[in-house]
């Protein structure tokens, strides 16, 4: 039975049965290729050109991109529903997917949650505040930091939902980083939200600006460029640096912004590529009249991590009060018991069972969804059930769903550590707080600086370790001192031995 698919290129979103399917901006791309293109047969080169333009890439890039579809999509390549494969040639889309209409689009472009938020009204409150600068010529730049888990991209979604309603007295974009391990493409971010804003309601004024005051942007999307102007455009080009493509995006976001407001929202910044960065700080430094707010998110771990891009720009428009920061705490306890209010039967909302959520998950809204997640999975807590058989129903039923959810957890995060990592992370949970690279060099027996490497190049960033500074020894040397970026995962790692 064909499956429910909803495509929307405007949003860059691909919902199947209602579930996002999360495909990278490049599958996508290809996706929307081919779907404009459907039921013809679209060529190896045809797609390399429209989606890779200007750039030297092979077959390869290609297969990856349709094999991730197909994956997304549960295409068979032998008996295709969607991606047919035409033998040496290319490919042809032959399924049907149903698109948003023109007035859903707009709503469609600001990510729904319905989840409820506690704690975060002080940073609601600054998000407003800047939005409203902004919107009064005043051009903003927020970055908002946080570890992984603490509800960076749920709070982003709720203020756009409660800030946006579907009109169209504003611009707005979002998109993200992702990891590309090591081979960023140039620009990425900004060009996947030129894509959403001229594909949205306002796509022809959008369009005009960009050939008006971006030539150098506007060749870069190839869907946008008539036969009989390429050759224009290559002449005008031709030389172009990168301080032009900077100066000209500036010039484009000003003129766009005259008489609507822009934002533009990009979470995951700790994964954006150089050439983005640069030229957010080239945003930030032009100082004219722009009704502009650039909004986006990062690890807080991000800013420990020596060598990075992200934290020398970071640093750079603080230092120069360019941009302002939000930072996400952990949720305290009384903030849990009122996350747990509205979503635990009323029998189950005491002191003793607020401890319990607590305790585990040191008021990290990741892991509470998680252990709810697994107590309703599980069938301990029944969803939409306000009668809950307490005797049935004991703390230590409950402690035990829980445990067993966060358990679950950490064996898919653990899945990508190798032998070395979890060794060392072993010797580590040993100690019941922190612990120095020096001491975990003598017990492993292990160079201290080849256990510092790991830490800092890996299970630092990988949110299985903070840093905790230096420690001096008694024969002189100095040591980094870590502790475990949660309690449960030492204690996981040490019933492990």
């Amino acid at each position: 039975m064909p499956k429910t698919i909803l495509f929307d290129p405007v949003n860059q979103t691909l919902l199947i049965e209602g579930e996002r399917a999360q495909v990278s901006p490049k599958a996508f791309a290809v996706l929307d290729y081919l779907y404009q293109h459907r039921q013809q047969l679209v060529s190896k080169d045809d797609l390399l050109s429209a989606v890779w333009p200007k750039v030297f890439v092979t077959d390869a890039v290609l297969k990856v991109a349709v094999g991730e579809l197909r994956k997304a999509l549960d295409d068979h390549p032998k008996q295709p529903t969607y991606i047919e494969t035409v033998h040496r040639r290319g490919y042809r889309f032959i399924g049907e997917m149903s698109q948003p209409t023109v007035a859903t689009q707009v709503s469609q472009a600001i990510p729904r949650n319905a989840s409820f938020l506690v704690g975060r009204n002080d940073c609601l409150q600054q998000l407003n505040a800047a939005w409203d600068a902004a919107k009064d010529g005043q051009k903003q730049l927020v970055f908002m930091q946080g570890e992984a888990g603490l509800g960076k991209t749920a709070l982003i979604n709720h203020w756009l939902e409660q800030q946006f309603t579907d009109n169209t007295d504003y611009l707005i974009a979002t998109t993200g980083c992702f990891d590309q391990h090591g081979s960023s493409e140039p620009y990425l971010p900004i060009l996947d939200a030129l894509g959403v804003l001229l594909n949205g309601p306002q796509q022809a004024e959008v369009k005009k600006s960009l050939r008006q005051y971006a030539p150098s942007w506007f060749f870069q999307i190839p869907s946008l460029i008539q036969a009989e102007d390429k050759d224009v455009l290559k002449q005008e080009l031709f030389g172009v640096t990168t301080q032009r493509m900077l100066r000209e995006f500036v010039d484009f976001i000003e003129a766009l912004t005259q008489s609507t407001p822009l934002l533009l929202c990009i979470e995951d910044l700790h994964w954006c590529d150089v050439a983005s960065l640069n030229l957010m700080v080239s945003l930030a430094q032009r100082r004219n009249f722009s009704r502009f707010m650039l909004l986006g998110s990062f690890r807080s771990s991000e800013l420990r991590q020596d060598g990075s891009a992200f934290k020398s720009v970071y640093s750079q428009l603080s230092l120069h009060q360019q941009c302002q920061s939000i930072i996400l705490p952990a949720l305290t306890r009384d903030e849990v018991s009122v996350w747990l209010q509205q979503r635990l039967p009323e029998a189950l909302q005491t002191d003793e069972y607020t401890d319990l959520f607590y305790r585990y998950t040191e008021g990290s809204p990741l892991l509470l969804y998680t252990t709810l997640e697994h107590l309703q999975q599980s069938g301990i807590l029944v969803t939409g059930a306000d009668d809950v058989d307490v005797p049935e129903v004991t703390p230590q039923i409950i402690e035990q769903g829980i445990s067993g959810g966060l358990q679950h957890l950490l064996t898919l995060k653990t899945a990508g550590l190798d032998r070395d990592d979890r060794q060392l992370l072993e010797a580590a949970s040993v100690s019941n707080a922190e612990f120095s690279t020096e001491s975990l060099a003598a017990v492993l027996q292990k160079d201290v600086l080849d256990i510092e490497e790991i830490c800092e190049s890996k299970l630092l960033y990988e949110q299985w370790l903070i840093p905790d500074g230096s420690q001096q020894w008694p024969d002189g040397s100095i040591s980094e001192s870590y502790h475990f970026w949660h309690q449960l995962y030492r204690q996981f790692f040490y019933d492990a031995l």
